[in-house]
């Protein structure tokens, strides 16, 4: 289903993260992938944004998703908003938390954003994905993170 992830320019700056083409084998190991740092601030908004949604997910009874558990959940949703803060900061792109009242939607402007905590983790698509929805893989924690490059689902 996927075979190559634009990243950087060469792909004529139709890339949202600018540059070379990646596959996702090589997508972990990545030397050009974009750094991007939170400040206390950033991390404050974002923890927010996370707990806020994680408190939902408790008032609605949803379950958890793909392989989350009540011993991760919280640590997933603020590690996930701090990824899409990071992606907004790249991108420029003003972001307060993105989707708080309905699931779906895109993460940061038109762009959905995966975030995983280890280097050698993989961009994950989910059959219910939108074949339309344009994905950034950010990995990282506590602040720290890299963009590491994006596809269309469709792909």
């Amino acid at each position: 289903m996927v075979e190559q992830i634009p990243c950087k320019d060469e792909v004529g700056g139709s890339s949202p993260l600018g540059g070379s083409i990646l596959t996702v084998e090589n997508m972990a190991k990545n030397s050009d992938a974009v750094s991007v740092g939170l400040t206390e601030h950033e991390m404050f908004v974002a923890a927010t944004v996370g707990i806020t949604r994680m408190l939902k997910v408790i008032k609605e009874g949803r379950n958890h998703t793909y392989g989350s558990t009540d011993k991760d959940n919280w640590q997933r949703h603020i590690e996930g908003a701090f990824g899409e803060c990071a992606v907004a900061k790249y991108l420029k792109i003003f972001w307060m938390g993105g989707r708080f009242d309905k699931i779906g939607g895109p993460d940061v402007g038109i762009y959905e954003v995966r975030t995983a905590d280890k280097e050698y983790k993989r961009l994950i698509l989910h059959p219910e994905d939108k074949d339309d929805s344009l994905f950034i893989f950010v990995t990282g924690l506590h602040g720290k993170y890299r963009l590491r490059g994006w596809i269309q689902c469709s792909e």
